[in-house]
Order: structure tokens, then sequence, then C-alpha cells
């Protein structure tokens, strides 16, 4: 990978950024801010559906690998999420068998969220990844913090 690289997953986060703050009004579907640093192996969006299938807000986790790398479908895949307020998602807690998607091009779980206003979540997100055709693989295990931002009742 040039040199060129991290400049473009800056721009893209940036980009990202810029979307979100510039976006509709809370609780709008759409892509909501991850802290912490990119990793040049995957990317991890978290994005608002406008409905799960109880007629809530649906909360979507998706990992997908950058050129050159896989996710390992076989191995053990997590998403745990919490809620510092009065929120909850549900299920707070998925394995691999659960999710809404999985190969070795997408990983995704979903989980219904229900409160109002800002919504601090935090979370875990655990999945396996490989470069190229090599058989060892790693095992991610990547903290998740970020807010969404739901309408009030």
């Amino acid at each position: 990978m040039g040199p060129g690289f991290g400049g473009w997953r800056a721009c893209r986060a940036f980009a990202l950024a810029l979307a979100i703050a510039c976006g509709g009004a809370d609780g709008e579907p759409g892509p909501v801010a991850l802290s912490g640093p990119a990793d040049a192996r995957y990317d991890v969006r978290v994005e608002l559906a406008p409905e799960s299938g109880d007629g809530s807000p649906a909360l979507h986790v998706r990992v997908e690998p950058s050129p050159g790398w896989h996710l390992e479908p076989d191995a053990p895949a997590t998403l745990a999420l919490e809620t510092a307020g009065r929120g909850r998602l549900e299920p707070a807690r998925q394995r691999g068998e659960d999710a809404l998607r999985r190969s070795e091009q997408v990983l995704e779980f979903a989980a219904a969220v229900e409160g109002a206003g800002a919504l601090p979540v935090t979370g875990r997100l655990k999945f396996g990844i490989c470069e190229g055709d090599a058989e060892l693989c790693s095992i991610v295990r990547r903290d998740l913090a970020f807010t969404v931002r739901l309408p009030a009742p």
C-alpha cells in the first residue's frame, strides 16, 4: 500500500464526520461517527436504519475488509453493546451465528434501539481477518464508542 493510503482513509473519515455534522435532524437515519483510530485492514461503519422488525430504529454495525484482506467466517465473531443512559439495545450481545450477514466480504450485526435524545453507546466488536491467502489470521478486538441521536417520544 502506497504512502497515499493513510491520507485517503483520513480524508474518508473527515468526509463521514462532515456528512454527520451537516446532516438532518436528530433521529434521522444515517451514519454514526465512531471514535478511535481507523485500521488499514478493515472498515467499520455504524448506521442508524429507519426501523427494525418491531418498528424501533435499528443500529447496524458493519465490517468490510480492505482490498487484499478478507474476513474469516469460521473465526469467533461477537458484538457486545452497552448504553450509558436511558436507552436499550436489543440484542445487546450477539455471536457470529446471530449476524445479519457474515461472509469473507462482510460482517453485519443489527440491534433495535429504544430511547430518546442522545444515547451514548460503548461496546466491543470481535472478528477474524486474514491477508491474502494467508493461513494464519488475526483476531481483532475493537472497542467502539459513539452516540446515537434518537427523536423525542
